[in-house]
């Protein structure tokens, strides 16, 4: 059997190319030298439904570390520690996968977004979008959905919901390509259209088996899936979400979500790097090795992330005077996590409480300075915790730079104005 990872014998995954020929559309605004028709090279992913996967020593080992790790985190969270951390991770990790594709966004901007579409940013909206995604993605887990273009279609289609331009749930019909003006001078072309949903399909089997390290296989799925290039946009978001969606259909997580891309970000040269080694050569042990390791991070960040939110929702509950169970600050304090942007409306609906009883529990929390409104209005008023938003913004900081090589503000812990 001939080894997956790189050396001296080709890999099995190795692509293959195909030659293809470029003629821009006319009013394409290209130079006259890019308009001109051309020749390029588009990569055509392996078939790998039935290939072995051979690890490495030290890819495997990776591997085997990442599933401890992760696993022990998810059995370690009890029931009131998912409740108050899930989404909030979920939330996080959507916005990190999002800045990856240089969205600039924050966990505050989409939060507004997803309270408030109307009164956000075009990116903040995108971005809650791929909160949507990703929680549809878990979903289908939940629920025994196969990976299928069925099933990618779907996700595509929640990820893209408030877009426009008419490719929503749609697999594309032209060239792509990842770098350059035109495919002739990208740095990567995926696969001619006509030859996505045979390989989408050889996809959904590779993802149904059980004989490849769930680590590695959801490592690979990834790539495999960002060298077919499925759609017009949102591929590297879309793909993101499958590795949730493998992670939990497999039973490598149950309950809580492990925030790779959140690590990822914070090496986005480095991701991107071991991606092309898998998608240009088929180096299965680089990819695989790169991805093991942000998920086996990612763990101690969930861990860690999910501890500082238990603190801080204790610490409201002492501010806010220690509410006796059942009442309405107290459900409005456990609500924050999940729903860290209100208004009494939404209060009320989550509750189900009427308006003026929402109202008090939130004038008592805005009081212990545990919300604040941030409109400025007299009526249809908004209330933050912004203290949640810190700690987010605190994990991102402790991790590394973002995509741009910037690091966010240090947590300020204390209410911020609206922005």
């Amino acid at each position: 059997m001939i080894d997956a990872s790189s050396g001296s014998e080709p890999s099995l995954f190795a692509p293959t190319s195909v030659t293809q020929r470029w003629a821009p559309d006319p009013g394409s605004g290209l130079s006259r030298r890019k308009s001109k028709p051309a020749n390029y090279e588009a990569t055509l992913p392996p078939v790998i439904a039935h290939l072995p996967v051979d690890l490495s020593g030290p890819a495997a080992a990776a591997c085997s570390e990442a599933m401890h790790e992760i696993t022990a985190v998810d059995r370690s969270m009890d029931g009131s520690t998912v409740a108050i951390a899930a989404l909030s991770l979920l939330r996080s990790e959507a916005v990190a996968s999002s800045r990856i594709e240089s969205l600039r966004v924050s966990n505050r901007g989409v939060s507004l977004a997803m309270h408030e579409p109307a009164a956000a940013k075009a990116s903040a909206r995108e971005a809650a979008g791929n909160v949507k995604a990703m929680a549809a993605a878990l979903a289908q887990a939940d629920a025994a959905v196969p990976l299928s273009t069925a099933s990618l279609l779907q996700l595509h289609q929640v990820l893209l919901a408030e877009d426009d331009r008419g490719i929503a749930g749609r697999l594309r019909d032209k060239v792509v390509w990842v770098g350059g003006a035109t495919p002739v001078d990208a740095s990567f072309v995926p696969p001619p259209h006509e030859h996505v949903p045979a390989l989408l399909e050889d996809l959904g089997t590779f993802a149904a088996r059980d004989d490849v390290d769930r680590i590695a296989k959801a490592a690979l799925v990834h790539a495999q899936f960002e060298g077919i290039h499925p759609f017009a946009d949102g591929n590297g978001r879309v793909g993101r979400c499958i590795v949730h969606t493998l992670l939990r259909a497999d039973r490598v997580t149950t309950r809580t979500t492990v925030p790779v891309s959140t690590v990822l970000l914070s090496e986005r040269d480095a991701y991107f790097a071991a991606l092309a080694a898998y998608q240009r050569e088929g180096d299965v042990d680089t990819w695989v090795t790169h991805f093991a390791h942000a998920a086996s991070r990612a763990a101690k960040v969930s861990e860690a992330l999910a501890h500082d939110l238990e603190e801080l929702t204790v610490e409201w509950h002492q501010r806010a005077g220690a509410p006796r169970a059942g009442s309405i600050a107290r459900r409005l304090i456990d609500m924050l996590p999940a729903q860290p942007v209100i208004d009494a409306r939404t209060v009320a609906a989550t509750l189900e409480v009427d308006k003026r009883t929402a109202q008090r529990g939130i004038e008592r929390l805005a009081k212990a300075e545990v919300l604040r409104e941030v409109t400025g209005y007299r009526r249809n008023r908004v209330w933050a915790a912004d203290e949640l938003f810190d700690l987010l913004d605190g994990a991102q900081l402790a991790i590394g730079p973002d995509t741009d090589g910037h690091r966010p503000a240090a947590p300020s812990r204390h209410l911020r104005p609206w922005q």
